[in-house]
């Protein structure tokens, strides 16, 4: 005889027609129920996880992930994302089947690159790395840098860097960014040397490339170039420009022309004509022309 819970009343009849009658209890226990609670997969790797939590029943537990993996935990680890169901079974038979979903928590992807460049071919760059999604806290990585988890890079020279972005949970973020330089400056003179025992030197200076406006210091006398009335003598001028780049010339060395030298060559006059002539011949040093 199969009954349904509830209280029932047995009356039991001997042979002599004595009876007995007793009532009891046919007890169930609650129907067997369950739910999930999932962890999410992340960067699209096979680390989320599912655990199933039963109600109702009689203890012990079987749980059967689809695709056959079974437990008694009802604890389902190493899965990627998508949807799963679970059957659950207890000791007397009963199964209820349970659904989860597994998401993917997508990392982290790089968003911007504020760079600044490097002044005067030095290592003045620098570059900050801004973030979005995945999970806090970072950490950055900069070709040839000391990893930090600030995203901002200092001392950069020009050149190509790569990034690597890594996030709490291992996703990898990756981009490349490049450091530029403001152009140096060179600088060309040219030199006129003394004359005659004077200071009437002479030296220019020409700047290519940089930034202006510049600013010149020079050894002698003269706030900027053309410097002039200078007398013999070595010389040399700084020059900066407005990025703060700073180049010089040294041993700049105005000297002292050689003295003119030339001789006379006379033609006398003859017949009481004018026809005699000077001129002056074998003509050297000085500063040419000559007049």
């Amino acid at each position: 005889m199969t009954l349904a819970a509830g209280t029932y009343t047995v009356t039991v009849t001997d042979f002599w027609g004595c009876t007995a009658i007793r009532q009891t209890t046919v007890t169930s226990p609650s129907g067997l129920t369950a739910s999930t609670n999932t962890t999410n997969a992340q960067c699209s790797r096979t680390d989320g996880s599912l655990q199933v939590s039963t109600m109702g029943g009689t203890s012990p537990f079987t749980y059967t992930l689809q695709g056959g993996t079974q437990n008694g935990t009802g604890l389902f680890t190493n899965l990627g994302s998508g949807s799963y169901a679970v059957t659950v079974q207890d000791r007397d038979g009963c199964s209820f089947v349970t659904n989860g979903a597994v998401g993917n928590a997508s990392g982290q992807t790089i968003t911007g690159v504020n760079t600044s460049v490097a002044k005067c071919t030095s290592s003045t760059g620098g570059l900050s790395i801004q973030v979005s999604g995945g999970l806090s806290p970072y950490t950055y990585v900069v070709t040839g840098q000391t990893p930090n988890s600030t995203g901002i890079f200092t001392n950069l020279s020009t050149g190509m860097y790569g990034l690597t972005v890594t996030d709490q949970s291992g996703c990898v973020a990756v981009s490349t960014a490049q450091i530029n330089s403001v152009n140096g400056m060179s600088l060309n003179s040219s030199i006129i040397n003394t004359s005659c025992g004077l200071n009437n030197g002479q030296l220019d200076v020409s700047v290519i490339g940089g930034m202006a406006p510049y600013t010149y210091v020079m050894s002698g006398p003269g706030v900027a170039p053309p410097y002039i009335d200078l007398g013999s003598g070595t010389y040399s001028v700084t020059v900066t420009d407005a990025n703060g780049c700073v180049r010089e010339l040294t041993n700049l060395t105005v000297g002292v022309s050689t003295a003119l030298n030339g001789s006379l060559s006379i033609v006398s006059a003859t017949c009481g004509q004018s026809n005699g002539s000077i001129s002056v011949v074998n003509l050297n040093g000085g500063i040419k022309l000559y007049l």
